[in-house]
């Protein structure tokens, strides 16, 4: 299997899980002035933002997007169906966030990537028409620069996560507790946490030491993440800060961004397609002119 091939199974089948686990309709039963529209649905009249939130609305969404979703996996029109996939996730995930209040990064990610694997087809089509017309000499692989794209969007989101802690938080985000203060609100303040071990910081200071002094390691290296797609040595290293953070914000933090997991897992290339990211950085087609 190619990993383009695979790299979009992923993509979209996260995207399917997420879809139907997720009881989007159940919002239905929130009153409306809780509704802060995000994004374009802050553009749209009250009458549509009412029709969106109802229960019927909101289910035959979610059906639309399952339906997209397994299209754009498996239907003979998996160019469009991704395309839709991609518009109607936007829409049901502006509504989604119109009562949350704020947007989680993996499924920023997650989604930029989604709409990466949907119109890269489209936008390389049209330059390899291009490229026809004015007959070139060689050719450029679709894949690596696809896959590429991806994971410079992950990398980035690492690094501009970091970079905005470092920037903005100053030094009173990494001052001795602030990890075991988010830990200890997050542990105690949702009803029912998948751990709670977050609990256990206050009668063990030595989990409170380690947790609080691997925070600042770990926002350096998220800030460097960008540098993964160019150094080995490095991305080695980086998988692994990145994994173990997101097991200990799991276990301690109650977040959990297992999304970012299985893209990350395509950083890992058999031997054969080792120079593949190398190698796509200098592909011809991401020149601009």
């Amino acid at each position: 299997m190619s990993q383009l091939r695979a790299i979009r199974i992923v993509v979209f089948g996260l995207w399917l899980v997420k879809t139907i686990l997720t009881p989007v309709d159940s919002l239905a039963w929130l009153p409306l002035s809780l509704f802060q529209p995000v994004g374009f649905l802050a553009a749209l009249p009250d009458a549509a933002l009412r029709f969106l939130v109802q229960s019927a609305s909101l289910y035959w969404l979610k059906v639309a997007v399952i339906v997209a979703l397994a299209l754009a996996l498996v239907g003979r029109t998996r160019n469009v169906a991704a395309v839709a996939a991609c518009l109607l996730i936007t829409l049901q995930q502006g509504i989604i966030r119109g009562f949350s209040g704020h947007v989680h990064h993996s499924d920023l990610v997650l989604l930029y990537a989604a709409y990466l694997l949907a119109l890269f087809p489209i936008a390389d089509a049209l330059v390899s028409r291009r490229w026809a017309m004015g007959a070139p000499s060689g050719g450029a692989s679709t894949e690596r620069v696809l896959v590429v794209a991806i994971l410079a969007l992950l990398c980035l989101s690492y690094t501009l996560t970091g970079t905005y802690r470092l920037i903005h938080g100053g030094a009173d985000t990494f001052g001795e507790g602030s990890a075991t203060f988010w830990a200890l609100r997050n542990s105690y303040q949702l009803a029912h946490p998948t751990w709670g071990l977050g609990k256990l910081l206050l009668p063990h200071p030595a989990l409170s030491h380690v947790l609080n002094a691997s925070f600042p390691i770990v926002t350096l290296f998220e800030s460097a993440g960008i540098i993964a797609l160019i150094s080995r040595p490095f991305r080695w290293t980086f998988i692994a800060v990145v994994i173990g953070m997101h097991l200990l914000s799991w276990l301690f933090l109650e977040v959990f961004f297992w999304e970012n997991l299985f893209l990350l897992a395509f950083f890992v290339e058999p031997p054969a397609r080792r120079a593949a990211i190398g190698n796509a950085l200098s592909d011809p087609r991401l020149a601009v002119g």
